[in-house]
């Protein structure tokens, strides 16, 4: 499983920039506001597999004090050069115990990264995501809607472009984040109009 990650990080990596061009306007607006209104003001928001940045961006423009990690290198050079304001770092979203304290952030901004850590360890990453928010913190989710793990190639990068992707239902991941120990206070599933989505997006507004 670890080395199916590996190849995932390193599909990334190969097509960083074209990956990077493809998403600089698909930026989920609506949502980054809900979850801005939702925050203190002058918040710690960690931006949880940040790839490029963009998201990161338009949260520094807000004001916010930001933390990106990923493990792409490339995504990570991108993300250091668009957004200078913000800290970046190359950190395991399963680990992230080892690199923050407890009660550090006041937001984390979990889109479509969740997607890409097995199903087996997921309650532990929602464990570790709860311990580093502070109270009354506000977490956003978002995962691909499906059943099961695949590893398999993105044929919007070719052929070549594996990557290992956790598919989940509504009500599956309901369960999961509540039983991590969340509050969810929005819930919905998002059946994008855009070209480049594959499937419909799972969203959640959480609250420790």
């Amino acid at each position: 499983m670890e080395r199916k990650i590996d190849i995932t990080i390193r599909s990334y990596d190969n097509y960083a920039q074209e990956y990077s061009d493809n998403i600089a306007k698909l930026a989920p607006i609506e949502k980054l506001v809900e979850f801005c209104n939702l925050l203190v003001h002058n918040a710690e928001i960690l931006d949880l597999g940040c790839g490029s940045g963009r998201d990161s961006k338009i949260f520094i423009e807000k004001g916010y004090n930001v933390t990106g990690i990923d493990l792409a290198d490339n995504l990570l050079k991108i993300a250091k050069a668009q957004v200078p304001k913000a800290v970046f770092s190359k950190m395991d979203i399963r680990k992230l115990k080892l690199g923050f304290n407890d009660d550090q952030f006041n937001g984390i901004w979990a889109s479509a990264s969740l997607l890409h850590i097995p199903k087996n360890d997921i309650p532990e990453t929602l464990k570790g995501l709860r311990c580093i928010l502070k109270k009354d913190g506000i977490m956003y989710i978002s995962l691909k809607e499906g059943i099961g793990e695949k590893y398999e190639p993105d044929l919007r990068y070719g052929t070549d472009a594996f990557k290992f992707w956790a598919y989940f239902t509504f009500n599956e991941a309901k369960l999961l984040i509540e039983k991590a120990g969340f509050k969810i206070i929005k819930a919905e599933i998002n059946y994008s109009d855009s070209t480049y989505t594959t499937n419909p997006w799972i969203e959640f507004f959480c609250k420790k």
